[in-house]
């Protein structure tokens, strides 16, 4: 079950996270809570200032944190899926290894960047968009590859990448995809509750394990709000 709660960013949304926390945990600490972050930077600051008891008792005991695991979806994803990725063959993939793939496929298919292929900008920006378009689903490749010449050759390009890497290596976008099918067909090993805390360029593949974990455990998601309108 996925409730959603919509807070003031800053002081009011920290304080919600701590009564949520509490919430979870009753009058047992030891409770398991895992709190999705919007960057490592945020899961440092947040447990910091939890741990202090700047925002309240994070349980109906006292201040103090314990039992609560602070992770951005990518890492949570990491936990739930990385085992079954590496028990295929497959290893994590590093941007060295996806720009080797970037210069292969110019070298083999260079089309519209045959002038440019040996150009440092052209490697380093044809890597940012894949990774950007990893996000996407065949259907959404398709009529972004529709819209013009130019817009193709790209997403050609990023299928060519895609292709020869998903054999040996995965990356961010294969663990969060692996991790859903492995929550929706009850194999991943979830524990306590889950807490989205003010979710920021939340991807498609991110939402969709969140919806997924709320088919199994119950999910509360914190969604900041600057009151401007």
């Amino acid at each position: 079950m996925i409730t959603v709660q919509v807070v003031p960013f800053g002081k009011h949304a920290s304080e919600q996270l701590a009564k949520c926390i509490a919430e979870a945990k009753q009058l047992d600490p030891l409770t398991s809570v895992t709190v999705l972050v919007p960057s490592n930077y945020a899961s440092v600051s947040i447990r910091r200032q939890l741990a202090a008891g700047q925002h309240g008792p994070t349980y109906k005991l006292g201040a103090g944190i314990i039992a609560v695991d602070f992770l951005t979806p990518f890492h949570f994803a990491e936990r739930l899926a990385s085992a079954s990725l590496t028990s295929s063959g497959r290893k994590p993939v590093s941007n060295a290894i996806v720009a080797a793939a970037v210069r292969n496929a110019l070298a083999n298919q260079p089309g519209m960047f045959a002038s440019v292929t040996q150009h440092s900008a052209t490697e380093s920006a044809l890597v940012n968009i894949h990774r950007e378009l990893r996000d996407l689903d065949s259907n959404q490749l398709d009529k972004l590859a529709a819209s013009n010449l130019r817009t193709s050759e790209i997403v050609k390009l990023h299928r060519l990448v895609a292709a020869s890497l998903c054999q040996e290596w995965y990356d961010e976008f294969d663990l969060l995809t692996t991790a859903s099918h492995l929550v929706n067909s009850d194999e991943a090993d979830l524990d306590g509750e889950i807490i989205v805390f003010l979710p920021q360029e939340l991807g498609t593949l991110a939402a969709c394990l969140i919806k997924s974990l709320g088919s199994r455990s119950k999910v509360s998601v914190l969604i900041g709000t600057t009151g401007a309108h």
